[in-house]
Order: C-alpha cells, then structure tokens, then sequence
C-alpha cells in the first residue's frame, strides 16, 4: 500500500506534503548535535566556576573567622601569662606566708644541720 500526498491547500507550499515525510523523523544533523554538546559543556563549565567561586569565598570566610580566633587565643596567653607573673611574686608569696598561713621565718634554732 502505497501513501499518497494530501492536499491541504492547492496553492500554498505544502500542497505536496507526504505522509511518509510527515511519519519519519530525520536524525539530528552533526551540527545540532556539536551545537548540544558545546551548549552542554558550556553549561557544565560555567557550573565548575561557579562551584570554585563558592567554594573560594566560603574559604575566605573560614580564614578570617579564624584569624579572628588566633587573635583572641594569642590576648588570652598573655593575659595568662600576666597573671602568673603576678602570682609568682615573691612579695605576694611573703605575704601570704605571714598574714594567712602564719608562717615566720626560721630561727637558728629550727634549721637541722646533718
């Protein structure tokens, strides 16, 4: 069986339209389908960057936060650091030796010699 042209309109260009043209689809051409891959790869690509640029920025953000943190880390050693100088005076000991533990200082007579 044999398919023959329709007639849709005598005088317009599809006048000759087959069925068989209408039924079968053609392929995709080389140049459609380098024009979908490079689409796709461009797509792809700008995605990477994308990605990269994220990932650079949240970076930056994680550095400065702990730059921030060593700042603080490094004002608490020499607070620290302060304070157990204070701590080890020896005036400060003295004093409390005398005033609240009730210490005094040995006489001759409490130093044993062997």
């Amino acid at each position: 069986m044999q398919l023959t042209s329709i007639k849709f309109f005598p005088r317009s260009k599809l006048a000759n339209i087959s069925i068989n043209s209408l039924l079968i689809q053609k392929p995709l051409s080389l140049r459609m389908l380098f024009l979908f891959a490079a689409i796709f790869f461009l797509t792809l690509s700008l995605l990477f960057l994308v990605w990269i640029r994220i990932s650079q920025l949240q970076s930056g953000y994680l550095l400065a936060k702990l730059e921030a943190e060593q700042i603080a880390l490094l004002e608490q050693s020499q607070m620290l650091d302060l304070e157990i100088a204070v701590l080890k005076r020896p005036e400060r000991i003295h004093r409390l030796a005398i005033h609240e533990l009730n210490l005094k200082a040995p006489t001759t007579n409490d130093v044993f010699r062997f």
